[in-house]
């Protein structure tokens, strides 16, 4: 009878830390970002806010979007490295197509690689030197008509 009310709460216990583990596990988009372009005809500044999680340590930076199965139209991932470098991505185990975008020091625009296909092991990249890469949805640079050139604001 012991044996089996220690089971029972052994079972309840791993039940509980299982339940705390996914939950730290779970990517929050919290940060308040904003893309900055300004208009070729108009000549005025358009914004596209975004909430992204921040990846700003070697484990954050090697999980990234990893097993994240959706994300809001305007969410993302910024990663923020302690300098500028070629930076090489992948799609491995990351199971939504993501449009990439590669800032520099400065947080301008100096790259962009859109539908980056899910569980692609292809490395992504660009022949510049970036200190920050955000990842949004695919179709989000088509749609916003982001561009080389345009900027960032954390």
């Amino acid at each position: 009878m012991n044996f089996i009310i220690n089971l029972k709460s052994l079972i309840i216990i791993l039940f509980i830390l299982s339940i705390c583990l996914q939950a730290e596990d779970k990517i929050k988009f919290i940060n308040n970002i904003t893309l900055l372009k300004k208009c070729n005809t108009c000549n005025k500044l358009k914004t596209i806010k975004i909430k992204a999680a921040f990846a700003q340590t070697p484990s954050q930076w090697q999980k990234g979007l990893m097993k994240v199965t959706k994300m809001k139209e305007k969410e993302g991932m910024l990663f923020i490295f302690n300098k500028e470098d070629y930076r090489v991505f992948w799609m491995k185990d990351t199971y939504i197509a993501l449009d990439l975008i590669f800032l520099d020091k400065n947080l301008n625009i100096i790259g962009i690689k859109e539908n980056n296909q899910p569980m692609s092991e292809k490395n992504i990249y660009i022949k510049k030197k970036a200190q920050y890469i955000l990842e949004l949805n695919a179709g989000f640079v088509k749609k916003y008509k982001i561009m080389i050139g345009d900027w960032l604001k954390i």
